[in-house]
């Protein structure tokens, strides 16, 4: 129980402090914008200029943020390729992603994860500025690149602004308030189609995409241990899963209601089948007829239902929101290999899951302004959670987390400005032994340089509280009731630099990570989750070069050492994690009517970890894309897309199994407005 990242006693001084004058709150997040802000927010290149709110809930300029960001713009998230918002991450430097299909189909309950500098447990994902979470899990899969005017992402721990689960960063994605009337057609290999309108009337703005991809084989590879039959030695048997269709339909509403209010409602559904089979089945059973046999055929969905409702009057905004998830699963299971291979009995062959994740709550919060630009945010948050599960052993289980938090921005004089945060945090569910409390604070430092350049400092502690379905468990999951939250520190020093079209960043960052929450493979086909210790230190260097000129571009490296460190029956040593070197860039040409943009994000000295075995090397992942567009008039626009140029094997699996990216492929689409 009880927590606490920092003393009882400097907790309760910084907490009395800030909350002494008053409670204070944070101001419009980027929905909520000045129409100056909303001309900022559409340019289309990224500059240091560029204004940042999620990073201190407080409009900055990149250069005046003592943190780690990124922007992508909305051009930049088209000239990526990426039809989803998931595959327009892959290219940030900083960021590893996993996928399970293409175009990110999860299946079930295993959702794509990000992992920010190497922190693969405690991503918060934000849509404008409520959070997407829902026992842990995100789907950036299901949106749409064209419904996005914006994704703003901070690197680093985030909790006390956000509470838990942003321990790695924050990715706010930031939904298009304005659509333009427009019918957009796509089609290409692997059979990949794409169907997209939107219309707006007013302040009524609605819009429907459907993304679909036919059968792509050899997306996951993974191996276990089985005892052959005739000789009763242990052999590897190997499996295989293949996609064999996926489909993604969105729908979002907005409505502009007054100059106060804003109402959005997002509708996320997927639909993917999978079929898994055994590669090598002789060495298993010798009298088999066949070297591949069917282990298993699945359909899985997820659907997702979203709705916010916005307030804002001068400087106090409150986010109310309703987040849903039904996650099902149906098909055959004809054989058991968790542990060894074992053939179902014809009646025990059907597969069925169905589990509901709710979050619904709200965070109010308000900003002061003093003299000599100094502010205070100040807010309260609420949010309940809850999960059901219908399968072999029902489960049904809620709670409910209260949070206060503060921020004091000081500006001690033109050049020197430090900001102050803490944040209290407190759940309340129906047993006592699961009831956590933390307390976490934060401090940033920032120089100007001069007018073009600043340095950075920031330290801040994060945590991470275990889901519903890691307490008790469910039909799949097994219940550890003994889980700690998870809690860490991030340090963090920079600097920025805006020189004529050049905009650089440095930052040298550790993090470390006491009782990091992880799965392993239970007994019984079961996970389970446990507590690990978690580091890395690291560095990131990038340039931004946006001259107005045809030809920009953009690079970016980083290096670190990402490990963990097991506890109770897992590995009792430091084992590596993830890969040490990034390098990322990408090159785009305008002309006219013409624009075109290659981009590359390059992984290397990588390590797959499972969860009992030392690690072991993998190869580099190599993430290319070329995207093409053309404008013959001001309302038609074709586009080529082209992924994976290079049609390499990339394996972006961490975790003992290897999970491969489509091999080259390629979509033409074309768009019409109206």
């Amino acid at each position: 129980k009880g927590m606490i990242v920092m003393s009882m006693s400097y907790s309760k001084l910084l907490l009395a402090s800030l909350l002494s004058g008053s409670l204070y709150l944070a101001p419009a997040m980027v929905n909520a914008a000045t129409p100056a802000n909303q001309a900022q927010n559409n340019t289309p290149e990224y500059t240091l200029s560029a204004t940042v709110v999620t990073a201190t809930r407080t409009a900055k300029t990149d250069l005046n943020t003592p943190a780690s960001t990124e922007i992508l713009t909305q051009k930049q998230l088209v000239d990526t390729g990426a039809s989803n918002i998931q595959e327009a991450l892959s290219k940030v430097q900083g960021i590893d992603y996993t996928s399970f299909a293409p175009g990110g189909g999860a299946m079930g309950g295993m959702f794509n994860k990000v992992a920010i500098r190497g922190v693969s447990n405690g991503t918060l994902v934000l849509l404008n500025g409520a959070p997407m979470n829902t026992q842990g899990k995100y789907y950036l899969d299901a949106i749409p690149v064209d419904a996005v005017r914006r994704v703003e992402i901070i690197k680093g721990g985030s909790s006390v602004l956000y509470g838990s689960d942003a321990m790695a960063g924050v990715i706010n994605i930031i939904t298009k308030k304005d659509f333009n009337n427009a019918v957009t057609v796509g089609a290409g290999d692997y059979g990949q189609r794409t169907y997209q309108a939107q219309v707006g009337v007013g302040d009524f703005n609605v819009a429907y995409n459907q993304q679909r991809w036919g059968q792509v084989n050899d997306i996951i590879e993974s191996s276990t241990k089985a005892k052959n039959k005739a000789t009763g030695k242990h052999v590897n048997v190997n499996k295989r899963t293949d996609l064999l269709s996926s489909k993604k339909q969105s729908a979002n509403v907005a409505i502009h209601i007054n100059d106060e209010l804003d109402f959005m409602y997002n509708k996320f559904k997927t639909d993917t089948d999978y079929r898994t089979e055994f590669t090598n089945f002789k060495d298993f059973d010798s009298t088999a007829a066949n070297n591949n046999v069917v282990q298993s055929i699945k359909h899985y969905t997820t659907d997702q239902d979203y709705a916010q409702l916005t307030y804002l009057h001068k400087k106090l905004r409150g986010n109310f929101y309703y987040n849903k998830e039904d996650l099902k699963g149906t098909g055959s299971n004809y054989y058991s290999s968790f542990f060894g291979i074992k053939k179902k009995a014809p009646g025990d062959t059907a597969f069925h899951s169905d589990s509901t994740y709710k979050n619904y709550g709200f965070d109010l919060h308000k900003k002061w302004d003093f003299s000599n630009d100094n502010n205070v945010v100040g807010g309260v948050a609420w949010e309940h959670q809850a999960m059901k599960s219908n399968d072999e052993t029902p489960i049904n289980k809620s709670r409910n987390i209260y949070s206060a938090y503060t921020q004091y921005d000081k500006n001690i004089d033109a050049k020197n400005e430090y900001i102050l945060g803490v944040r209290g945090t407190w759940s309340h569910a129906g047993s006592k032994k699961f009831n956590y409390n933390n307390v976490s604070g934060s401090a940033a430092y920032i120089h100007k340089l001069d007018k073009e350049q600043s340095v950075y400092a920031n330290v801040s502690q994060s945590f991470v509280m275990p889901t519903l379905k890691a307490m008790y468990g469910d039909a799949k999951y097994m219940a550890n009731p003994d889980l700690k939250p998870q809690k860490g520190i991030d340090y963090e020093i920079g600097w920025k630099k805006k020189h004529n079209a050049h905009n650089w960043k440095v930052a040298l960052f550790h993090i470390d990570i006491k009782d990091n929450i992880s799965l392993y493979r239970a007994a019984g086909d079961k996970i389970g989750s446990t507590n690990e210790q978690f580091r890395n230190t690291g560095i990131e260097i990038s340039n931004v070069i946006s001259s107005g000129k045809p030809l920009s571009y953009n690079w970016g490296i980083s290096y670190g050492n990402p490990m963990v460190k097991g506890t109770s029956d897992k590995k009792q040593y430091w084992d590596r994690k993830y890969g040490r070197l990034q390098l990322n860039g990408a090159v785009n040409y305008t002309k006219d009517k013409w624009t075109s943009s290659l981009q590359g994000n390059f992984f290397t000295n990588r390590v797959s970890t499972p969860t009992k075995e030392h690690s072991y090397k993998i190869k580099p992942l190599f993430i290319t894309s070329w995207t093409n567009t053309y404008n013959p008039d001001t309302n038609s626009t074709v586009k080529l897309a082209v992924n994976n140029i290079l049609n390499r094997k990339n394996n972006v699996g961490y975790s003992g199994s290897d999970m491969y990216m489509t091999p080259r492929n390629f979509e033409l689409s074309y768009q019409y407005k109206f």
